[in-house]
């Protein structure tokens, strides 16, 4: 395991959790988001949207998740305290769409490992991840211009999700982390 994830880990069956960010900060613009989720058929498909808030301000977490059950109709999961890591990337690998509503370039290990981890994942078009991704071949969506895929709230095929696991490793291999490393340290 490093940083940028493991490339061996399990895929496991995906429950229908849809992800939203990685923190409680203001740039994740969660509000955005959610309204963007508001109208997908979430409580008659029985999906959960799960909201990662153990990093970022706690003040302004009460107010997502206020704002997640005025909202949405749907049941609601949040991560308030930190756990174990393997706690955590079990959650990770159930997860079947997580979206990132941050603008600039955030949550990449968390963006890695879901993509590695067969989930469908929607970045906004401002996002250089979004195109960083996709210049490396991964099946990855824009929150504003794949917006009738997310209203499928379908995950990956099976072909798309072994896709998304061959770029990972082509991408993430030990040979290029080291030199990642290499490089930012030497």
């Amino acid at each position: 395991y490093n940083a940028l994830g493991n490339p061996e880990y399990p895929l496991v069956e995906k429950k229908n959790t849809i992800m939203v960010n990685h923190s409680a900060s203001p740039s994740g613009n969660h509000f955005f988001v959610l309204e963007t989720l508001k109208n997908l058929a979430l409580q008659q498909q029985n999906y959960t949207v799960l909201l990662p808030l153990s990093y970022g301000d706690k003040a302004f977490a009460d107010k997502i998740v206020e704002s997640a059950y005025t909202t949405l109709s749907c049941d609601i999961k949040t991560l308030r305290n930190f756990i174990p890591l393997g706690d955590y990337q079990q959650i990770l690998s159930e997860v079947k769409i997580a979206i990132f509503g941050m603008k600039r370039q955030e949550a990449a290990g968390n963006i890695f490992q879901l993509l590695n981890m067969g989930a469908k994942v929607f970045l906004r078009k401002e996002n250089t991840l979004l195109h960083w991704l996709r210049k490396r071949d991964f099946m990855v969506y824009s929150l504003e211009d794949d917006i009738e895929e997310l209203a499928q709230l379908t995950g990956l095929t099976d072909k798309q999700i072994a896709h998304n696991r061959s770029c990972y490793t082509k991408t993430f291999n030990n040979t290029v982390y080291k030199e990642m490393m290499d490089k930012l340290l030497y």
